[in-house]
């Protein structure tokens, strides 16, 4: 239940809620209006239920043909969470539990684990090339039997140059069921979330595109290697808390800066210069063992990733600080500690 006892809101809060009811969540909309939660869950129920508001979109339920598709897809190869997010038309999480219901039944091979990588990242080249009789033909033949990323891997080309090629082969060519969600977004839309996406706000970016959900759109630039930076209106609470932390303590830093590893690139929350990284950590999302006893399979999954992310980093020459959310929340000392001992290794002059 969300924390607090509804209070009355004033005529430019409703508009605020009315207007953003499908862009933000609900905390997002609390810390923006300074309100509770509950105050705006009322508003917004009382809203829908005279259908002034539509209802705000829940995760799908899987069909059986998803089931069976994700059975096939996991048990024939390892595969990425970003394979896993494009193939199909639900969020990550609900995905990771499916992928849970479904080990416990004996239908997944029991050494799976999912490859948490930006794949996407070595189809990045956004160019449109132009294609040979052999190149079309070579396309035709396959398109029905081979995934995108299989094609572009045939064909040495991007996935957008690949995906406008196979748009002009349509309506005439089968396509492969991998294909499922790939044209529901035009060709116009795809060049604009491409040169777009990092510079528009949130809202510029739904009202270009209104017939799709931002999960939606958060996967359709994944298919490009091309991952969304986080705006203002984008940060978590525990972002906002270390902000505050640094900027009291007049430490200077990038926020959200990409590391380049490979063909893979990893996002870092704060990055101080001098090869020092400061990581804010969710108490749920990365399983915090002084708040969960007893982790479950996406926390689990979680924490395998950030031990093999922070090897990399560390191997790659950086110094990672992690702030927990309950002692940012809980233990503000030992936090402004930590941060004083970071400022005497960044001292004065940054990279």
């Amino acid at each position: 239940m969300p924390k607090g006892i509804p209070v009355k809101l004033n005529d430019e809060q409703k508009q605020f809620i009315q207007k953003n009811h499908l862009l933000l969540r609900y905390g997002e909309m609390s810390r923006i209006l300074g309100i509770n939660e509950a105050s705006i869950i009322k508003y917004t129920n009382e809203l829908c239920k005279k259908g002034i508001l539509p209802p705000k979109p829940f995760s799908k339920n899987w069909t059986k043909n998803e089931e069976e598709k994700l059975v096939n897809l996991i048990n024939s190869k390892d595969v990425s969470n970003d394979e896993l997010e494009i193939c199909f038309d639900h969020s990550m999480s609900s995905i990771l539990y499916k992928i849970s219901s479904l080990r416990k039944k004996g239908l997944i091979r029991s050494d799976f684990i999912i490859h948490s990588c930006d794949i996407y990242k070595k189809y990045r080249n956004t160019e449109i090339s132009n294609w040979n009789d052999s190149e079309v033909d070579l396309l035709k033949n396959n398109v029905q039997y081979k995934t995108l990323l299989e094609l572009c891997d045939m064909l040495k080309k991007g996935t957008l140059d690949v995906l406008c090629q196979i748009r002009k082969l349509l309506p005439c060519t089968i396509c492969s069921n991998a294909y499922h969600t790939i044209f529901d977004f035009s060709e116009r839309e795809d060049f604009y979330l491409i040169e777009r996406i990092n510079l528009d706000s949130k809202e510029q970016i739904m009202n270009q595109i209104p017939h799709k959900t931002w999960k939606q759109i958060r996967k359709r630039v994944k298919l490009f290697g091309i991952n969304r930076k986080k705006s203002s209106k984008d940060i978590s609470n525990i972002e906002l808390l270390m902000k505050n932390f640094l900027k009291k303590f007049e430490i200077s830093y990038e926020y959200q800066k990409e590391i380049i590893y490979g063909n893979y690139s990893y996002w870092v929350d704060f990055y101080l210069g001098k090869n020092i990284i400061i990581e804010t950590m969710g108490d749920y999302w990365h399983g915090n063992d002084i708040v969960y006893e007893k982790l479950n399979d996406i926390q689990k999954s979680k924490k395998e990733h950030d031990i093999k992310r922070n090897k990399i980093l560390s191997d790659l020459g950086y110094r990672i600080f992690y702030f927990w959310e309950y002692d940012l929340k809980n233990n503000i000392y030992d936090c402004e500690n930590k941060l004083q001992f970071i400022k005497t290794l960044i001292g004065d002059k940054h990279d």
